[in-house]
């Protein structure tokens, strides 16, 4: 069976990652794909393959539960305030897209703070 394409979805895939926060490299490593690929797919060079359109819906779904988690728990918790621990590493998601999570919750919850996890532990 051959694989299907989703034609004319290069502007898609690119808007996606850009929501996200995610670079094409960071995109492609989430996807198990090479940088080429995607930025192939965003130019229009060649198509998409359809399950990304699926893996894509996959990740903003990720990323609309993570903002909703988040702003849960700082409602729960008002007497505390509400911080949000920027993490690296290789098992942590990119800065980029943890920065957008951050970003959609301040939306909702003032006064959020960021620390990354070197101000975590001030010398």
């Amino acid at each position: 069976m051959s694989p299907t394409y989703a034609e004319g979805y290069g502007p898609t895939v690119s808007a996606v990652r850009e929501l996200l926060g995610l670079s094409r490299t960071e995109l492609a490593d989430l996807l198990e794909v090479s940088m080429d690929s995607v930025r192939s797919w965003e130019v229009g060079r060649r198509p998409v393959p359809a399950h990304v359109a699926d893996e894509l819906a996959a990740l903003q779904d990720r990323a609309r539960q993570e903002v909703e988690h988040l702003a849960a728990g700082f409602a729960r918790r008002p007497d505390v305030p509400p911080v949000i621990l920027l993490e690296q590493g290789p098992e942590a998601m990119p800065l980029g897209w943890q920065r957008r999570i951050a970003a959609r919750v301040a939306h909702q919850v003032p006064h959020l703070l960021l620390l990354t996890t070197d101000q975590e532990n001030p010398r």
